[in-house]
């Protein structure tokens, strides 16, 4: 498992994850959101993520994910949390569309820098790996 700076609690000594401190139970050896969620900042990122999706969900989401994605993984499903809680039904969608104008409007002032090319590249990679559809 991906090593961190926080600490996870085996004995009573050192203080539990983020997670496990936002849940109020206790943090073992293997605490599968311990490499992610420190035990300064992770309560309040861990607070979204359990609210839109659930503990359970993404901890069984997390142990099907191989060891050296997860980092990535929980980056990209705090960001979609997050979006979830400002916009609960768009999500992270909303924030694509949204740059999909301001570069269709950069593209239309300044059609030499070849902007909408990039910008179509790079949503077709976000919503590959957010498993979206757009037109």
């Amino acid at each position: 498992m991906a090593s961190s700076s926080s600490s996870s609690s085996s004995s009573g000594t050192a203080s539990p994850c983020g997670a496990c401190r936002f849940l109020r139970r206790k943090c073992t050896h293997d605490c599968i959101f311990a490499p992610y969620f420190g035990s300064e900042q992770g309560p309040a990122k861990f607070a979204a993520i359990h609210k839109v999706f659930g503990a359970s969900n993404v901890s069984k989401l997390l142990l099907q994910i191989p060891p050296h994605d997860r980092p990535e993984a929980v980056t990209t499903i705090a960001y979609e949390a997050q979006a979830r809680i400002q916009d609960p039904v768009y999500g992270c969608v909303a924030h694509i569309f949204t740059l999909q104008q301001q570069v269709s409007i950069h593209d239309d002032t300044y059609p030499t820098l070849g902007l909408s090319r990039i910008y179509s590249t790079w949503v077709r990679t976000m919503c590959r790996w957010h498993s979206c559809k757009l037109n």
